[in-house]
């Protein structure tokens, strides 16, 4: 994943976070467990259902930062409005912390240091997010992939906030229902998408049960350092209009951030950052896993490069058929135009899964969890020593439909001096 579409995921996640709606993060975890998979299933076809009732939010907010590594608490507060499909606005002041205390504590326990958070705005119009700091006038642009644009921004590399359909939800992150009372539900969620992972490794969200949208939003990054959770109040759902909104922005959209006196620099999500403007750009390959393949067929095609798929493990969910899982060279690589990238794809469920390069007990056991009869036919010699054993062909080929029960041969790379099959 490139630094630009790393910065895209982030300030993205911050626009989407404008319909979110929450209480204080003493508010995660609240209620009696809850642990039955269809009341999460419910939940979740309901959270999908209201949310896309929502057509315009705005409301106030709170964000707290603890970074456990320096025990240090950063508090913020602002305001944010969203506006469907894809608009939103976050905007962030730091507050005065003076004579209030910390919320966290030390091992050892000592509160952590208080200290005001930064200033800043993010804004979304749909195409491009705008990330602005405001004390440094300066302004960095992100184009959304066109693919993303939409109610498609839900499939971006983010947490998902409005309710996403259920099955691409339990596809994308392991959910527990954790705690419920009358009012609200907790769920937790950790990511099974590497593009998801990169940027959190354990989220919560308290889902108030009267408007089904989120009340609390926790999110932990990566290495378990740093926890963000976002605090709304406020709140006002499709009950406000654009001329509202434009007598309190001097820009007179709220979308539409005034550039006069900023120093604008735009970054090209498909080519990484740009070194300086004065520089050659040089090719770079964009990220394309987790994409559906038209999509990451259409991203790589746009950015000039060649494209071949090829089939490659079952899908462990039926929403992540023909999904890229993995793409050569990896993404953020250096690669001159009209060379060609290599996606790989999962293939649904009655299609034979990609086995050559494994190892042939590593093979065997994919296809046989499949369902599938194996025959091992020992082969040629290897290529190189370590590639002994290894399966170098497959019949049927990979991507090809064969019911469950069907028998699919392996050549295998065997020891010259072998006789019998390994």
């Amino acid at each position: 994943m490139s630094r630009t579409l790393k910065k895209w995921a982030a300030i993205a996640f911050g626009c989407l976070l404008a319909i979110a709606v929450s209480a204080t993060s003493t508010a995660l975890g609240q209620g009696a467990p809850a642990a039955n998979p269809d009341r999460l299933d419910q939940l979740l076809d309901d959270w999908a259902h209201e949310s896309a009732k929502v057509t315009k939010l705005k409301g106030e907010h709170h964000r707290f930062v603890y970074d456990k590594v320096f025990r240090v608490e950063k508090r913020s507060k602002g305001v944010f409005y969203y506006e469907s499909p894809s608009k939103g606005r976050i905007d962030i002041k730091p507050v005065n912390v003076e004579g209030q205390k910390a919320r966290r504590v030390g091992p050892d326990g000592q509160p952590f240091q208080l200290k005001a958070d930064r200033a800043e705005r993010w804004i979304c119009d749909g195409q491009r997010i705008w990330q602005i700091d405001d004390t440094k006038k300066q302004m960095d642009v992100f184009p959304i992939p066109e693919q993303n644009q939409g109610r498609n921004i839900m499939d971006g590399p983010m947490p998902f906030l409005f309710g996403m359909p259920r099955e691409k939800a339990k596809a994308r992150y392991t959910l527990n229902l954790v705690a419920e009372n009358e009012q609200y539900a907790t769920i937790e969620a950790f990511p099974k998408w590497q593009i998801d992972a990169q940027n959190w490794q354990r989220a919560q969200i308290i889902l108030d049960l009267k408007l089904y949208l989120p009340k609390a939003v926790q999110l932990v990054d990566p290495a378990g350092n740093l926890e963000t959770v976002y605090t709304f109040d406020e709140m006002t759902v499709n009950a406000f209009n654009a001329g509202f909104l434009q007598k309190l922005f001097p820009e007179k959209n709220p979308f539409a951030p005034n550039q006069q006196g900023y120093q604008v620099t735009a970054h090209d999500p498909n080519a990484g950052e740009k070194v300086a403007a004065n520089q050659p750009q040089r090719p770079i390959v964009p990220s394309v896993v987790n994409f559906p393949w038209k999509d990451a067929k259409n991203l790589l095609t746009k950015a000039g490069y060649a494209v071949k798929m090829q089939p490659g493990k079952i899908a462990p969910q039926e929403v992540a058929n023909f999904v890229t899982y993995e793409q050569n060279p990896p993404a953020n690589s250096p690669l001159p135009k009209g060379e060609t990238v290599t996606i790989t794809v999962y293939v649904a469920e009655g299609m034979v899964p990609n086995v050559v390069g494994e190892a042939w007990k590593t093979a065997g056991a994919q296809l046989q969890a499949a369902g599938y009869k194996v025959k091992y036919l020992p082969g040629d010699p290897p290529p190189t020593q370590n590639m002994l054993f290894h399966v170098y062909a497959q019949t049927p080929a990979a991507g090809q439909k064969l019911e469950s029960g069907g028998e699919i041969e392996l050549k295998v790379y065997n020891a010259p001096q072998a006789a019998a099959k390994p």
